[in-house]
């Protein structure tokens, strides 16, 4: 097996008998069985425009790439949302829309170009709710 990389040119892996091309990309072999190899791509540059939506209730949904031990996503919120209080901790930059996010005491008001630090744990549980048609944040989170 072979790899090489030159930038600003496809890199070229051969497997077996498959041959992988990609333009500006790097790989890593982790391992390799049976003379295909498994990699593990080291994206650069995100496509959120390629990536599929999930939907894990009504009323938000998101994209999500998953790189050493980091996940980026891209959540949008919607009115549908069930409130529901949250204790996972939050990294993230408002694109997009209004979101309310009440916490114990204390209630905070979101616009686009706010940023969000809520730290994880019982201490920070907090509850979002959206003002706008839909929100849009970009969060950059462990895995």
């Amino acid at each position: 097996m072979e790899l090489l990389i030159v930038p600003d040119t496809d890199l070229v892996a051969v497997f077996g008998e498959y041959t992988i091309t990609e333009h500006g990309r790097a790989f890593d072999v982790l391992h390799e069985k049976s003379g295909l190899g498994v990699l593990k791509m080291t994206k650069y540059k995100i496509d959120f425009r390629s990536i599929p939506w999930e939907t894990p209730m009504d009323g938000l949904r998101f994209k999500v790439n998953k790189q050493g031990g980091k996940q980026l996503r891209l959540v949008e919120y919607s009115k549908d949302m069930e409130p529901h209080w949250c204790e996972k901790g939050h990294i993230g930059y408002v694109l997009e829309g209004q979101l309310e996010i009440k916490f114990e005491g204390e209630v905070a008001i979101f616009n686009p170009g706010d940023g969000i630090f809520i730290p994880t744990g019982k201490d920070h549980r907090h509850m979002g709710k959206v003002l706008s048609d839909v929100v849009r944040v970009i969060f950059v989170e462990d895995v």
